[in-house]
């Protein structure tokens, strides 16, 4: 697992961040410095900038002379996280719906239709660009910039199993043909129910 060069700080923070999302390391799981960074082949320090980054995103907690741990989010937490999402994607989707470009929406559709090959972890970028893209077309950088602060928390349900992993890719192909064929109010519910299934989904991933 050896890093390559570009920002050091960087990689190692996507990588932390995607060992929580796939749960590589548990929620509540403690989080050991020393072997993260020998296995990435880097010193403790960027290892600790990204275990800070994530403890000020939410994503860890920072316990005292206890060390970083993989934050347990409650069924009421992961409620209110999935609302926060809900305001943003669902509001740019009804006020920013006919800003969506239709040719990123078709090369998306037929990235979603064709079989995933070779790397398994195609559906979980398609599903994170596919929400990127509603949010994005407001071309409004406030927005933006919020959203971002809250894509950790809001990648919680990606790298699930093999059989949600095929609603999910059913959901999104039914949600990108509604935007297609510019039915916003279809678009609108399609995306609500999807994002009440992933809710009801991760909260039992992530809590108890």
């Amino acid at each position: 697992m050896e890093i390559k060069i570009e920002s050091v700080n960087t990689q190692v923070y996507n990588l932390l961040e995607w060992m929580i999302l796939a749960r590589v390391l548990k929620p509540g799981e403690r989080i050991d410095i020393k072997k993260i960074a020998k296995d990435a082949g880097v010193s403790v320090m960027p290892v600790r900038y990204a275990l800070q980054k994530l403890e000020s995103q939410g994503m860890v907690i920072n316990q005292e002379r206890g060390g970083f741990f993989v934050r347990k989010f409650t069924a009421n937490e992961i409620g209110k996280i999935i609302d926060m999402r809900k305001m943003f994607e669902l509001f740019c989707l009804d006020n920013y719906f006919h800003q969506i470009n239709q040719e990123n929406i078709l090369s998306m559709l037929q990235q979603f239709i064709e079989p995933v090959k070779d790397n398994p972890s195609n559906l979980e970028n398609l599903d994170n660009e596919l929400h990127k893209m509603i949010v994005y077309a407001s071309n409004n950088e406030f927005i933006i910039q919020e959203y971002e602060k809250l894509e950790s928390m809001f990648g919680l349900g990606y790298f699930v199993g093999k059989e949600s992993q095929e609603f999910a890719k059913d959901e999104h192909i039914k949600i990108l043909k509604a935007i297609q064929e510019g039915d916003k109010k279809k678009a609108t519910k399609m995306l609500e129910s999807h994002l009440n299934r992933v809710s009801n989904e991760i909260s039992g991933l992530n809590c108890d």
